[in-house]
């Protein structure tokens, strides 16, 4: 039997031009269902990865993969960072010690070699060399978390925004962006730019 919150997403589906088709699959005693887009061929499924069962028993609140779905990153509470590569996920044992503080938002270019990742309590770290470390000419910035990251491609310019906080990087470094301060006192959990970073919003 479809359930109620199945048929409203089938109409919002349809809503945005899709033509969805369902297929029950018994699995036991459970039931499986499968929405189809498109051709009933194609269909929408999620499930546990077996080949990193067991490893993870925390929560992760942000996630990169490269273009290719090959490598990746997943960051969240008391600093957990996780590597995907061969397939599974695993626990970054060079940079298990960095940071116990929660990790909320994540950015790597586009060869996944140096990146970014942003926190409680103002906590930056830094990606490159194959590990994580605390951005040392950034230190001490904030005492504010921040929730949201964005860089432009090369990486030499960007924002992070948090409670109440804005922060500029360029020039190698993150500063306050003093023309915004006072702007809000409200937490940003969301932020977009254009990719030349002239212009952009940001959300809480």
């Amino acid at each position: 039997m479809v359930s109620i919150a199945t048929m409203i997403l089938m109409g919002l589906l349809f809503c945005i031009g899709l033509m969805p088709t369902v297929n029950t699959v018994a699995t036991g005693q459970d039931q499986q269902l499968e929405i189809a887009l498109g051709a009933p061929t194609h269909f929408v499924k999620f499930v546990r990865h077996e080949a990193s069962a067991g490893l993870i028993n925390d929560h992760f609140l942000a996630l990169w993969l490269n273009d290719a779905g090959s490598e990746g990153w997943a960051v969240g509470v008391v600093g957990e960072k996780f590597r995907f590569e061969n397939g599974r996920w695993s626990r970054h044992q060079p940079s298990a010690d960095v940071t116990n503080k929660w990790l909320y938002a994540l950015w790597l270019n586009d060869a996944g070699s140096e990146g970014w990742a942003v926190g409680d309590e103002g906590e930056i770290l830094r990606f490159e060399n194959g590990r994580w470390s605390r951005h040392q000419p950034s230190p001490g910035v904030t005492d504010n978390s921040l929730f949201a990251l964005w860089l432009n491609d090369a990486g030499s310019e960007g924002w992070a925004v948090g409670d109440g906080e804005i922060l500029r990087f360029e020039n190698g470094r993150w500063s306050r962006h003093q023309p915004s301060l006072g702007v809000t006192d409200n937490s940003l959990f969301a932020l977009w730019l254009n990719d030349a970073g002239s212009e952009g919003w940001a959300v809480g």
